[in-house]
């Protein structure tokens, strides 16, 4: 007896089948149970804040009528924090993983404990790995036993199926889905497979779905019924919120007059108008679906904004043999593929293509590196919910004395031929693993279940690691194309500097003859009321041998028990507390030694600071209570270069930084900020362009000819070659960029400024080093850069700049 639960959970209009109990055979599914209809706009209440694991939530049919949310007339409850939109949790999903667990509440509701549960993906760009993986996540937390996601078009095809519309004449269809943004189209082949001497039609996917923006998308239908909803004669309509009358007219849903509660406890109502009027639209982007034996149609709307969607699909993909589906379409497929699943895959739900992916390996016999296909290419489509392993692994060599393998990767986006328009942009991983001692093998492979979460590309080693996964989303996108990337190669790759990391050493946190330790030190301050944080961020900055306290990813030194953790978070919380306080002026105090504490901390500093810190970047002196002098300014742009570490922050810090005009970089804080950014964060490669490469590249050359000019070595010559040498990173994003050297044909005119700015400050150091012998190592490191430049030089360069500049954050604060 199996409980099955299809789900058409989309957030503007969602539709739930419960199957409580059935025992199923192929003759059994004739029952159609109740389609539940939950509304438009369907929310999340939020009844308690608090940690994650610890708020309180009222999902489902009493979303309705709770006040929460619905505006200051309801007081405190009222407020919009307390309604959170379905739709909204589901489009940030990518970005906010705690929306998971609210949304597994709402899946709980309609079907904890089924045992098979269908989920409903749109098959649009927006569906990545990544959130498909989060929205299984989300079922298996609601307790679904085997949860599937199954795409949007599939489930209309069998809908479509289930009713008749689709028969065995129909061999090629294509499938037109409202969305958000648009329509989605997917075109699909109909196969007949006799199973258990009855004939059954499957589909089968081919590609990605296509995408046609069009201001006949859901977002752009409910703006234009918001306008008119504003404009009704209502001088209280501006404090109604969370009105469903405004998505319903965006729907075609007759909607009767809404109530909503004034401040002063009294009633107003809007009264929307029977429809929303929608001007002439284009036809698609000449998008021809003409020689397809069937086009469907599935849309959420209603009444005569329906109607009109219609009849501009049916022009725009220029076959009139258009069969429109019901609302409850999607839902009623997804009940359909949760009878096929429960059969214990006796009945395929639908094929799919999988994905090729590529590798790039060395070829032995060849002596050269090409690209290699992980997939088996007589694979041609796998059923739904069945994963797929790489027959045969390929193998790498690891060499004696190697730490670290460097592994390129494309996906296949269509089947439609291997050109590169049907792959998804060349990725690159690098995977680090301790030295082995001789030479060993890898294996490669690859893992993948159609729709249902991530593919996986496995690293297999018994003698080094195991197992190690590649992750594609966070694997680095190349601005080059496959070929471009094995030629390359093949013509030598030069020398790419590697990201920087500080290492952190238990050895600082224990106390040592007369030397106090971390561990002491906090112990001592967490007893006082007024905590000495210039003690604390000292033992936190203080370094021997390129390592610290804390790792500059933010790590603690192995061999620290849990204790001293739990009071390392303890004082950063105090610290956090007091930097807030100062930040809302609510504490005057002209000192940044709680700051200093929280950023010497590196990766681990509290998100609010680097909030904060980014604020007082564009802030005035005296705008911001961090900045009260000039001299907070190296502060505020060093604590910057060890904090961030996402991408949007990144990108504003440059932008930040590249709007300062060249003339008035100072050494010691923007360049600084630039280079310790570019040396030790891989996402900071993806937020510069060539032309802000060019202008980075100026500026430090600018500088280094300058301080070697006024012979201001060490003070200010430290920095310019850490931010060239942080550019040089970019040959990640193009492996042959940036190399300058004699005779080579393809020079970089932006390395060249580089080079010959080194090349300039040389002579002086020289001079400078023949009385001062300390400076030798640094002549030896700007040689080395020169290298690195040509191609050539040395991947450890950064810990050679911090080794023999004395360490680079010696000047930081």
């Amino acid at each position: 007896m199996n409980k099955l639960l299809g789900l058409d959970i989309n957030g503007w209009r969602d539709f739930v089948i419960q199957l409580p109990r059935q025992n199923h055979s192929l003759q059994d599914d004739k029952e159609n149970p109740p389609i539940i209809d939950c509304g438009v706009d369907t929310a999340i209440i939020r009844v308690s804040h608090g940690k994650q694991d610890r708020e309180k939530f009222i999902v489902g049919e009493q979303t309705v009528i709770a006040p929460h949310g619905k505006g200051i007339g309801w007081g405190e409850i009222g407020s919009p924090d307390n309604r959170i939109l379905v739709r909204n949790l589901l489009h940030t999903l990518n970005k906010d993983q705690s929306n998971q667990y609210p949304l597994s509440k709402l899946i709980s509701h309609y079907g904890s404990n089924y045992d098979f549960g269908v989920f409903s993906i749109d098959d649009v760009p927006q569906s990545t790995e990544n959130f498909r993986g989060y929205i299984l996540s989300i079922m298996s937390g609601a307790k679904i036993g085997k949860p599937l996601l199954v795409w949007r078009p599939i489930l209309a095809t069998l809908y479509a199926i289930q009713k008749g519309i689709i028969n065995e004449s129909h061999k090629n269809i294509s499938v037109v889905c409202h969305s958000s943004q648009g329509f989605s189209i997917q075109n699909l082949t109909i196969l007949e497979e006799k199973i258990q001497g009855i004939k059954m039609l499957i589909p089968k996917r081919y590609f990605n779905g296509h995408l046609v923006k069009s201001p006949l998308g859901y977002n752009n239908l409910r703006k234009k019924a918001k306008t008119v909803i504003e404009n009704l004669p209502n001088e209280n309509s501006g404090l109604a919120v969370a009105l469903k009358s405004t998505t319903k007219l965006s729907l075609g849903i007759n909607s009767q007059p809404e109530f909503f509660r004034l401040p002063n406890g009294s009633w107003d109502s809007i009264n929307p108008p029977a429809e929303l009027p929608l001007p002439e639209i284009e036809k698609f982007d000449s998008y021809n679906l003409q020689d397809t034996d069937l086009v469907i149609f599935e849309t959420l709307t209603e009444g005569k904004i329906r109607k009109k969607i219609e009849n501009h699909v049916k022009k725009s993909v220029l076959n009139h043999n258009v069969k429109v589906l019901s609302k409850t379409a999607i839902v009623e497929g997804a009940m359909e593929a949760a009878r096929r699943l429960s059969k214990n895959n006796d009945i395929p739900i639908y094929y799919d293509f999988l994905p090729q992916i590529e590798t790039i390996v060395w070829d032995e016999n060849e002596q050269e590196v090409k690209g290699e296909k992980l997939i088996d290419v007589s694979v041609k489509g796998l059923p739904a919910g069945k994963v797929y392993h790489s027959a045969k692994p390929l193998m790498l060599g690891i060499s004696s004395g190697q730490e670290k393998i460097e592994i390129y990767f494309r996906k296949e986006l269509s089947k439609e031929s291997d050109a590169d328009e049907n792959y998804d942009s060349p990725r690159k991983s690098e995977i680090y693993f301790p030295p082995s001692e001789k030479k060993v093998a890898v294996k490669v492979r690859a893992e993948q279940v159609p729709a249902s979460g991530r593919a996986k590309i496995v690293l297999e080693s018994s003698d080094l690691f195991g197992q190690k996964i590649v992750d594609w989303e966070r694997a680095l996108t190349l601005d080059l194309k496959w070929e471009e990337i094995i030629e390359k190669m093949n013509n030598g790759s030069p020398t790419i500097p590697d990201r920087l990391v500080l290492e952190a050493t238990k050895d600082f946190w224990d106390d040592e003859y007369n030397r106090r330790g971390l561990r002491s030190l906090m112990e001592r301050e967490n007893q006082s009321q007024n905590p000495d944080w210039n003690i604390l961020a000292n033992k936190l900055s203080f370094r021997i041998n390129n390592k610290f306290c804390i790792s500059s990813d933010g790590e603690f030194p192995s061999g620290i028990d849990e204790n001293d953790k739990a009071l390392f978070e303890e004082m950063q919380s105090k610290a956090l507390e007091l930097a807030l306080d100062r930040a809302r002026g609510n504490t005057v105090l002209d000192d940044n030694a709680e700051l200093k504490f929280l950023t010497w901390a590196f990766l681990k500093c509290n998100n609010q600071v680097t909030r904060e810190l980014l604020k007082a970047l564009q802030s005035p002196i005296k705008g911001h209570p961090f900045v009260w002098h000039q001299g907070c300014r190296k502060l505020i742009f060093h604590s910057l270069g060890r904090t961030l570490y996402q991408k949007e922050d990144i990108k504003f810090v440059f932008q930040h930084l590249l709007n300062i005009p060249s003339d008035q970089w100072n050494t010691s804080n923007h360049v600084a900020c630039a280079a310790f950014l570019l040396s030790r964060r891989d996402i900071t490669l993806e937020v510069l362009d060539w032309e802000n490469v060019e202008k980075l590249a100026t500026i430090g050359a600018t500088l280094l000819r300058k301080a070697a000019r006024n012979n201001r070595i060490p003070q200010t010559i430290l920095y310019p070659p850490y931010l060239m040498m942080g550019l040089l990173r970019m040959r990640k994003m193009d492996i042959g960029s940036l190399i300058y050297r004699e005779g080579y044909k393809e020079n970089n005119p932006v390395a060249k400024i580089m080079f010959e700015a080194i090349k300039f400050a040389l002579p002086r150091l020289r001079q400078q080093a023949a009385t001062r012998p300390n400076l030798l190592n640094l002549v030896n490191v700007l040689e080395e850069c020169l290298k690195c430049l040509e191609g050539r030089g040395r991947p450890d360069i950064f810990i050679l700049l911090d080794e023999d500049f004395a360490g680079i954050d010696a000047l930081s604060v």
